[in-house]
């Protein structure tokens, strides 16, 4: 895919997420992203999967992975809602911690207790 054909597409698209209902700041979004892939892009004319891996690998290093995540889904719709689904990536997975952090230990239980009594 070019570079030139991403970004004679994107007014297209931008019209799309607008029939779509989506809210102006959630288009502002999606285009201020596309818009940072095709910086990251620079001069190069043509774009593939592995200019989308090497763009995620970049944000990995500048961004926590909420935000990098956030950056893929956006350049993701677009990519697959111009018939270049072929180039979309994965997004990071995360786990969540599960665990007992905020739990009270007997010490502070008891000291809740002696407050509610008096």
């Amino acid at each position: 895919m070019k570079v030139q054909e991403m970004n004679e597409s994107l007014e297209e698209y931008l019209k799309n997420l607008t029939t779509s209902e989506l809210s102006a700041r959630t288009r502002e979004k999606y285009h201020n992203d596309i818009l940072r892939f095709l910086a990251f892009c620079g001069e190069k004319t043509f774009i593939d999967k592995e200019t989308v891996m090497k763009y995620k690998q970049y944000l990995l290093r500048q961004y926590k992975v909420s935000i990098v995540n956030s950056y893929l889904i956006s350049l993701n719709r677009y990519l697959s809602c111009i018939n270049h689904a072929g180039c979309t990536v994965k997004t990071i997975r995360t786990q969540r911690k599960t665990g007992l952090e905020n739990v009270l230990n007997r010490e502070e239980y008891a000291r809740l207790l002696e407050l509610r009594r008096s």
